[in-house]
């Protein structure tokens, strides 16, 4: 794995992620690892979006709705079996408990 140091070196310099150029030798930068880090940012590059995404404070409202839809009605039907996959029986008493106890 790359030290933090080369990992920040790209997305510290180029101001949005589109602008990092695919081939590292056209980053112009003196990274060690340039090449890794291009290869790594290539494979992930949906993930990097996502994520990016998921960071951005969006104020208005598209990416969720409306308030309701965001209000949590209990564990989906699969989580039973998924508790019981994990050998974790409590917690469904738990999320039915988050559920009886919310306002």
């Amino acid at each position: 794995m790359l030290p933090a140091s080369c990992r920040n070196a790209a997305p510290a310099h180029f101001r949005h992620l589109e602008d990092i150029p695919a081939d590292f030798r056209d980053w112009r930068l003196p990274v060690k690892g340039a090449q890794e880090l291009a290869s790594t940012l290539a494979k992930h590059w949906d993930q990097a979006h996502l994520f990016r995404l998921l960071a951005t404070l969006v104020m208005d409202g598209s990416a969720v709705g409306t308030l309701d839809k965001l209000k949590w009605t209990g564990a989906l039907p699969e989580f039973k079996a998924i508790c019981e996959t994990l050998d974790s029986p409590d917690m469904i008493r738990r999320a039915e408990s988050l559920l009886n106890n919310s306002v």
